[in-house]
């Protein structure tokens, strides 16, 4: 099972959220998974302020990849605040069950 963010082509460093490999007997706990997620959120974050100082000190002239790579940075993290809020709301939804 995969969900691809967008429908560009791929590159290295697009997010990609995908069921984790099961190589080791029940896969990788939920906080692994989480981890890794938030570790690629970063890793995009740090992409886009690296191409954008890149445009600015003028190494790369072609404006474009620093705005993809903003826009995959940016919609990346829009993703993680979105799952955090379902996750809340499934908590708080949890915690208001009588027992």
């Amino acid at each position: 099972m995969k969900l691809d963010l967008v429908s560009i082509p791929r590159s290295p460093s697009l997010v990609q959220w995908s069921k984790p490999e099961m190589s080791q007997p029940g896969g990788i706990s939920f906080s692994q998974y989480l981890g890794q997620a938030i570790q690629n959120v970063d890793s995009l974050q740090k992409e886009a302020e690296q191409m954008a100082l890149k445009v600015v000190t003028g190494e790369i002239n072609e404006i474009h990849q620093a705005t993809i790579a903003a826009e995959k940075a940016s919609l990346s993290l829009q993703l993680a605040l979105q799952i955090r809020s379902k996750v809340l709301e499934a908590y708080q939804e949890i915690m208001r069950m009588p027992v």
